[in-house]
């Protein structure tokens, strides 16, 4: 008998142990900065040229995060190892991506990109809803993008709690945090990349996008406020500035491609394409890569998702790797709903004097069961 539970305990330590092996190895594509050193020193013995890069990784870190590598790598582990005893819990994030242009001089800051990202303990999932960015809501009197604006002008330490308060009360869910992304944001993270890649579905062109650098303010000129763009079918690899058009095009010359639903699943696409390849080994592997990554995240993310928090995610990912969910609201261009369009539909433009989408429920209830259903 005391053989047996002898061999239980020692069977018990041996799962243990590897299931914790495995989990370091999982967090390190997360973002792993240890990884990314140790593969450096390791490459460095035989190619000297690597010390040097080395070298970079190691300031960029340490400058950037204010803390040495050993204190970093602490907490990463902390998290890790946390995860071994305690469920990473269900969690959704809102991020907006606001529509300042550097150099347009606009008194108003929109949010183009309303994405809901939600982890699903139970179901395994992580889910990517866009909303339309034209859903009127009557109790604020104004439509969701202009949510951010108008917090902003309330509660500038807060501008975000506005348009979260309007999403939580839609979605009856609670959204633990908010991130605010600028164009700027996203195609500099993009840009430290080398790009995305992106599978691009229909060829299109632009002949009214909005061009950078233009107070348009004061300009009236359209040959100066806009600009033509042109996108190819087929995957290809977009930088930070072409990725950036590409999200953003409303007057596609293709139906198919036209208005904001079309916008919403370039948003996703290019979104998703981003995640894949921040996680891929091929970036955690590059220390030059993997520091611009880590330097973006300190100055950008890390008040929303701690190292700490990455490394007990991660630690959670490695015994079921999630299903990632792309959902899109079903909404109506016509006065009333559809049996695929179901939730919003288009009110004649004199209602709110602004082409809009309405709730077909006023109560959020259909919202709220679509929000279940989807595993959100």
């Amino acid at each position: 008998m005391l053989k047996v539970m002898q061999t239980a305990k020692k069977n018990k330590w041996l799962s243990a142990l590897l299931l914790t092996i495995k989990s370091f190895s999982y967090s390190f594509l997360l973002a792993s900065f240890v990884f990314v050193l140790a593969v450096s020193l390791l490459c460095s013995l035989a190619v000297k040229p690597l010390v040097g890069r080395l070298v970079e990784v190691k300031q960029l870190f340490e400058t950037t995060s204010h803390r040495s590598s050993l204190g970093l790598s602490l907490e990463l582990f902390g998290g890790l190892l946390y995860g071994q005893y305690q469920e990473f819990p269900s969690r959704r994030w809102l991020i907006l991506g606001t529509d300042q242009v550097d150099g347009s001089n606009r008194e108003d800051v929109l949010t183009d990109t309303i994405i809901l990202v939600s982890y699903n303990q139970d179901a395994d999932k992580i889910s990517l809803i866009s909303f339309p960015r034209d859903i009127y809501l009557p109790t604020y009197g104004h439509k969701i993008n202009q949510l951010y604006e108008l917090g902003l002008a309330e509660n500038p330490a807060r501008p975000s709690s506005l348009i979260q308060t309007a999403v939580e009360e839609m979605i009856g869910q609670k959204i633990e945090s908010v991130l605010v992304l600028s164009l700027s944001d996203l195609q500099n993270l993009i840009d430290r990349q080398g790009g995305v890649f992106v599978d691009i579905e229909n060829s299109f062109t632009d002949e009214r996008f909005p061009r950078a650098g233009v107070d348009v303010t004061t300009e009236t000129d359209p040959a100066r406020l806009y600009e033509t763009i042109s996108f190819e079918k087929g995957p290809q690899v977009l930088s930070g500035e072409q990725a950036i058009k590409f999200i953003r095009s409303r007057y596609a010359n293709e139906m198919v491609e036209q208005g904001d639903l079309a916008r919403q699943r370039r948003q996703q696409k290019v979104f998703l394409g981003l995640a894949n390849q921040l996680l891929s080994p091929l970036v955690i592997a590059d220390p030059v890569k993997a520091g611009l990554l880590y330097d973006w995240y300190s100055n950008v993310i890390v008040s929303h998702i701690s190292l700490f928090e990455v490394g007990w995610f991660g630690s959670n990912l490695t015994a079921n790797y999630p299903k990632f969910n792309q959902v899109y609201i079903p909404v109506s261009d016509e006065p009333v709903a559809t049996e695929e369009a179901t939730l919003f539909v288009h009110p004649p433009i004199k209602k709110y004097q602004q082409w809009a989408y309405e709730t077909v429920d006023p109560s959020w209830n259909k919202m709220r069961e679509f929000i279940i259903d989807n595993d959100i």
